[in-house]
């Protein structure tokens, strides 16, 4: 897709900072997002569509072709990548790190099925690549520069720069898949679903709060929600659910029953803007010949209305994750 712009230049540590809300520079906050502090510095060249046109400029796993694409739609400019891993865990989970041999400092930490990889934010270049283990299906970067890794549906492995393990706990014991684990910076508890259920754990593996989606979702992402409660998304019905405290639907985006005409498929990771509008990825993995113009990634309103949405087939298979710059 030609050369990527700069995409480096942010400061900031990286990943997720507070859930719900706003102080940012314009791309997403945490739930998941930049909040200036990921890959892009917020600033650049206006959005070249018509006014009222968004423009994002974000990253993108592809688990589909086993690749990152980097997608700038105010220059037009981006980038893709194999992450040198296959099947369908490679990649998942996606955020911003710290790293010393990016050209800006800065690189895009993915999970893999073996493990982890970080590639430069500015080109896509290999960084760090760590492969000895297996089923892994989330990463995060911990404040000591060590990475916690999902494995196998029932374990957080914290492992140090080569791969070797620090230290373990196990998850709880309900049955279902972890497809994604996010940690809360403020208070170190990790994040995820399995299944229907939704947990907090302390990092030592410790149950904190625990949710229900309801019959027939497939939780796939969970971030926190300021004064307590997550957002998740739900997998086959395809919506992004906000919960409670008490672990009650308050609030609930996309839904293929609203969209049928739309190509709603899976929601799997998403993010949530500093207006507080959801960037969702729209995984394509059920659909056997999707059309050019189906979107794999998509930003709803609290109110359901879909403003902006992207889909490039030839670019892109199945997105599973989005990292929002601006």
């Amino acid at each position: 897709m030609g050369g990527a712009t700069s995409p480096g230049g942010a400061s900031g540590t990286g990943g997720a900072t507070s859930p719900g809300g706003a102080s940012g520079t314009g791309g997403a906050t945490s739930p998941g997002g930049a909040s200036g502090t990921g890959g892009g510095s917020g600033t650049g060249p206006a959005c070249p569509k018509p006014a009222p046109g968004i423009c994002h400029e974000f990253y993108a796993n592809d688990n589909g072709r086993n690749q990152i694409n980097y997608v700038n739609e105010f220059t037009g400019k981006g980038w893709t990548v194999p992450v040198g891993d296959t099947g369908q865990n490679s990649p998942r989970t996606i955020e911003i790190v710290d790293n010393a041999k990016g050209k800006t400092g800065k690189a895009v930490l993915v999970s893999l099925d073996k493990g982890y990889g970080e590639f430069d934010v500015v080109d896509g270049a290999s960084l760090v690549k760590v492969q000895q283990f297996t089923a892994v299906t989330g990463a995060c970067r911990m404040p000591d520069g060590t990475t916690a890794l999902a494995v196998n549906n029932d374990s957080i492995r914290i492992v140090g720069s080569g791969g070797n393990v620090v230290r373990q706990f196990a998850l709880p014991t309900v049955a279902g898949d972890v497809r994604a684990i996010n940690r809360n910076p403020k208070t170190g508890n990790f994040w995820f679903s399995k299944t229907e259920h939704i947990f907090e754990v302390t990092d030592q593996g410790k149950q904190v709060w625990h949710a229900l989606l309801g019959t027939g979702a497939k939780g796939f992402s969970v971030w926190w929600r300021e004064g307590g409660g997550a957002y998740a998304t739900t997998g086959d019905p395809a919506t992004v659910l906000e919960l409670d405290a008490a672990g009650s639907v308050v609030n609930q985006v996309g839904g293929e029953d609203k969209f049928p005409s739309l190509g709603l498929d899976w929601f799997s990771g998403f993010v949530r803007l500093s207006n507080g509008n959801y960037v969702v990825s729209n995984w394509l993995g059920h659909l056997t010949a999707p059309k050019q113009e189906t979107p794999q990634v998509l930003e709803f309103t609290p109110d359901n209305k879909i403003v902006w949405q992207w889909g490039n087939q030839t670019l892109a298979r199945q997105i599973t994750n989005v990292y929002v710059i601006r």
